[in-house]
């Protein structure tokens, strides 16, 4: 162990670097009391490999010596992995431990090109080149920087590369990780869904956009229109249609009831999905103005959906069929309805065509016309015209009512 006067040492780039200026007030007042215990480790030319902070704790209290040891390297290459070495056991945050594996990333990717230089010179030389097994970098990497698994680490990749490109999502997910308010595997899932949502509204406004300049049909007719307030001479063979479900949207099912009666033929029947949580309310208000018909179950695809409100896990909706007059002498049908898959590309809300189609195929006839004054991104009027029907549709959304022009339009 040698003792230098601490003016003459420099802090190693990569050093100041990766880890900044921490706060040294604990080291500075431990120094004081009980002197630099464990000597700094340095170059020969005086760079600091191990020891920033007590380096500089030492510079502020004026110390005429430290302590240190003097460690040669072969190369740079050498040097940076040892400053990485010296601070594996470093509590350190996630940008911290980042930046560490950019420059490990940058240190295997070197060893790893003069490796095969290497092994190509020997090859030339006749001999053959040893065997060389480093295993995957990504796992290096994360293992080294202490991130995680090979998986782990490719997450934290993605979350840090997005983040230095100037997404806002990942500026404010790195800094959560650093605070701990979010783990990596929590931020990449909320980074992934939160692009893919921007797709989403990206290619909706593509279509809207699109439908904008798509005239009506004599197949098809939709319109900006609010429930409350819009008119028609027509009157419809059906109303099929799926209304929003959460509380705050049940008083729209009385105004349904009250203008079912005026746009649909005596003869017709309502078909209106709905929730459960509020279903002897619906029941209720629609019975003010139509007579109850029947209740059909509706058999929701995929996972179960968790109503938390009443610690249920559902798998089906009701749709409950309503009539003006209860002279009903359409088709006999089935009370069973399936979806093969969700889909929600269009519409947040939305059902899925195959869905639709299986109620509109047992119930309606082809020339039948049908009425969705709840449309949405036009799902129900695609399976109307796909099973031969007329369709009308309305929404107070004019995005959603481009999107659905744009999608009825393709229905040859």
């Amino acid at each position: 162990m040698e003792y230098r006067n601490p003016n003459e040492l420099k802090p190693h780039p990569i050093s100041v670097k990766l880890y900044g200026d921490n706060h040294i007030d604990d080291i500075v007042e431990s120094i004081r009391e009980l002197g630099i215990l464990e000597p700094l480790t340095i170059t020969n030319n005086n760079k600091i490999i191990s020891g920033h902070r007590r380096w500089r704790s030492a510079v502020i209290l004026e110390l005429d010596t430290v302590p240190v040891e003097i460690k040669t390297y072969e190369d740079e290459l050498a040097e940076k992995r040892s400053i990485l070495e010296f601070n594996c056991q470093r509590v350190k945050t996630f940008s911290q431990k980042m930046n560490e594996a950019k420059l490990m990333k940058d240190i295997v990717a070197e060893e790893s090109r003069l490796r095969a230089l290497s092994n190509l010179l020997q090859f030339r030389e006749g001999h053959s080149p040893p065997s060389d097994i480093t295993g995957k970098t990504a796992e290096i990497i994360g293992r080294q920087v202490k991130i995680g698994s090979e998986r782990t680490y490719r997450k934290a990749e993605k979350i840090w590369d997005k983040a230095q490109e100037g997404n806002e999502q990942a500026i404010k997910l790195v800094k959560d990780i650093d605070t701990e308010d979010r783990t990596i595997n929590g931020a990449f899932k909320e980074l992934r869904d939160y692009e893919a949502e921007i797709q989403l509204k990206d290619i909706r406004s593509e279509m809207a956009k699109a439908g904008e300049a798509i005239p009506q049909s004599d197949r098809w007719c939709v319109e900006v229109a609010d429930i409350n307030t819009y008119q028609t001479d027509k009157q419809f063979d059906f109303i099929i249609t799926d209304p929003p479900y959460p509380k705050e949207f049940l008083p729209l099912y009385e105004v349904l009831a009250r203008r079912t009666s005026e746009w649909l033929k005596p003869d017709g029947l309502l078909i209106t999905m709905c929730g459960q949580s509020y279903l002897d309310q619906i029941y209720e208000v629609l019975s003010k103005h139509l007579k109850y018909y029947w209740t059909a179950a509706y058999l929701t695809p995929g996972q179960p959906t968790p109503l938390r409100q009443r610690q249920v896990n559902s798998t089906w909706k009701p749709i409950l069929i309503y009539s003006p007059t209860d002279n009903y002498k359409g088709k006999i049908f089935g009370d069973v309805y399936t979806s093969d898959k969700p889909e929600k590309d269009n519409h947040d809300w939305g059902q899925s065509v195959s869905g639709m189609l299986s109620i509109i195929s047992q119930i309606c006839l082809p020339g039948q016309t049908i009425f969705d004054p709840f449309l949405g991104s036009g799902s129900t009027g695609v399976a109307v015209l796909q099973h031969g029907c007329i369709f009308y549709g309305i929404d107070i959304d004019e995005q959603s009512v481009n999107i659905s022009k744009s999608r009825l339009a393709k229905i040859k």
